[in-house]
């Protein structure tokens, strides 16, 4: 598979994710982009140990 997607510009995720940083949370969040969950599922589903 060729990935021909156009590289974001310098800073794009760091300002697109940084209200993320800001939301209360007990858990670690984790984004993965082939983990497309609901936040309900998210919530309800346990972390695993590391």
């Amino acid at each position: 598979m060729i990935d021909d997607a156009p590289i974001p510009p310098a800073g794009y995720f760091e300002r697109r994710y940084a209200p993320l940083l800001e939301l209360p949370t007990v858990q670690p969040v984790i984004l993965r982009p082939t983990a497309m969950l609901s936040v309900s599922a998210q919530a309800r589903a346990p972390l695993p140990d590391v």
